[in-house]
């Protein structure tokens, strides 16, 4: 008698002796993806979701701040990232949308940097770039930091700061607004 479980992708997976066969393939469908020298992407950019089209491009956006290669957070490699200096205090990141947007979101994605997160992240946005209002702040987590606001934000500049260093370097491999 054979022993199943349907898993999250919906297909039964056999763990019997006789079954190991559907086990391995399962097992290599899933490390195949990791094979690559980078890490998976995990986030896309969007247009718009629920609350329509409503941030601008990627490639429009302008960024600024202390970390070192602060544009290699917007071009689409995980490889690529920006980089605080180890045990940097007030390290932060400035996206300037380049008109106000209106998001509810913001994911951080580390990729492949072990322990590349802070232990406290605060997200400030500004409508002009100088007068700045915290909006949320977080603790970080590994590989990918998610940034739910507790309320829609019209805003044209975004400030991520890294409140309390994490175990290594704050870095950002990418970023996305939604």
């Amino acid at each position: 008698m054979a022993w199943r479980e349907r898993l999250l992708i919906g297909r039964p997976v056999d763990y019997n002796a006789a079954g190991m066969k559907g086990l391995w393939a399962w097992f290599l469908g899933c490390a195949i993806p990791l094979a690559g020298c980078g890490p998976v992407p995990l986030y896309a950019p969007s247009a718009g979701g629920y609350l329509g089209p409503s941030i601008t491009p990627r490639r429009r956006w302008v960024l600024s701040g202390t970390l070192a290669g602060p544009a290699l957070a917007v071009d689409g490699d995980l490889v690529t990232a920006a980089r605080a200096a180890r045990d940097q205090l007030d390290a932060h990141l400035i996206i300037d949308l380049k008109e106000p947007c209106v998001f509810q979101s913001v994911i951080i994605d580390h990729g492949a940097a072990a322990g590349g997160h802070c232990r406290l992240v605060a997200l400030d946005t500004s409508v002009d770039g100088t007068r700045w209002r915290r909006r949320y702040a977080a603790a970080g987590t590994r590989r990918v930091t998610v940034l739910c606001l507790p309320e829609v934000v019209l805003a044209r500049y975004v400030r991520l700061r890294c409140v309390v260093p994490g175990p290594g370097r704050w870095t950002i491999a990418e970023v996305y607004l939604q």
